[in-house]
């Protein structure tokens, strides 16, 4: 009994392809290739729940060769996870364990008390021994004084009136506090999305070669699936796909694991996303999957001569 046309309506009725070596003729005859055997009973879960026929030629070449299609995004896995978990991360920057809080080393209290109060600044002032350990002063005795209400304006009110009471230290606010774990994490984020933006420029190099490397090495597979009746657009998007859904469910998948522990940690920490950060993987992302298509659509005119060659060699 002879096989389906591909590309045809009746493809999606049909759990997986025939052997990638062998095409099928108008009337339904094999063209080229054996029997099928009971090894390609066993699809790709890509073949398996397939609706349209270029995704169903795209699972059959990924479970033909899977180890070339992790080649091509193997790269930004790891890069993706990394950058995707330090671009959104805000543990440690935001200071919110010193929210509102003002730390004037070697300051004594009543003075402290009579610059707020000349200031017309409303806070409440607690001293800090050598004996006692605080995140602000680090064992060095002074003053903490916890602004009350009035936002940044008066958080900044209040530094300015007591820069006074400690002229041969700063006076320490949340700011300068989280200074390190900011230089840090932003670092981190910028290293971690740089590394992603060169992985992507790899991947996309990777994509375009191998694209066009394909086309040429299954080029009389393609003309014979011309001759059967396959459009030339269900093939383009099965070559598409080839490489789509490796980009999408390893490297997107890794990615979106690492903003999803990055935000869990965050919340943990009660802290935010970062989403300057978030803006900028998300465009990273989108520039990198835009000029994977891009290299892989460059190929599109060689596979339309590839195939018309295959046409005329029949006519």
């Amino acid at each position: 009994m002879g096989r389906p046309q591909y590309g045809g309506a009746a493809d999606q009725q049909h759990d997986c392809l025939w052997p990638a070596d062998t095409a099928v003729g108008a009337g339904g005859e094999e063209i080229d290739g054996g029997r099928r055997d009971e090894g390609t009973d066993a699809c790709a879960p890509q073949s398996r729940f397939a609706r349209r026929p270029a995704t169903l030629l795209a699972g059959r070449r990924l479970s033909d060769d899977p180890r070339g299609a992790w080649r091509t995004v193997s790269g930004l896995v790891l890069a993706g996870f990394a950058a995707g978990f330090f671009a959104v991360s805000m543990v440690g920057m935001d200071g919110s364990a010193h929210r509102g809080q003002i730390a004037v080393a070697g300051a004594q209290a009543p003075e402290v008390r009579t610059l707020l109060r000349d200031a017309g600044v409303p806070a409440t002032v607690r001293t800090v021994g050598e004996d006692e350990w605080d995140e602000l002063l680090n064992s060095t005795p002074g003053v903490i004084v916890h602004v009350s209400g009035g936002g940044q304006a008066r958080l900044d009110a209040a530094v300015t009136a007591l820069t006074p009471a400690s002229p041969a230290r700063p006076v320490i606010t949340q700011d300068s506090a989280t200074a390190g774990d900011r230089t840090a994490i932003g670092r981190f984020a910028e290293v971690s999305t740089a590394t992603l933006a060169l992985s992507f420029l790899v991947a996309t190099t990777s994509a375009g070669l191998t694209a066009a490397a394909g086309v040429l090495d299954r080029r009389r597979i393609y003309g014979l699936l011309r001759l059967a009746g396959t459009p030339l657009k269900v093939l383009d998007r099965a070559r598409v796909r080839e490489t789509v859904i490796p980009l999408v469910v390893l490297a997107g998948g890794t990615t979106a694991v690492g903003v999803y522990a990055s935000y869990r940690l965050n919340k943990i920490f009660g802290a935010t996303l970062n989403t300057s950060g978030t803006l900028q993987l998300g465009a990273c992302v989108a520039v990198g999957a835009l000029a994977m298509f891009a290299a892989i659509g460059m190929s599109r005119p060689l596979l339309r001569r590839v195939t018309r060659d295959a046409i005329r060699s029949a006519d």
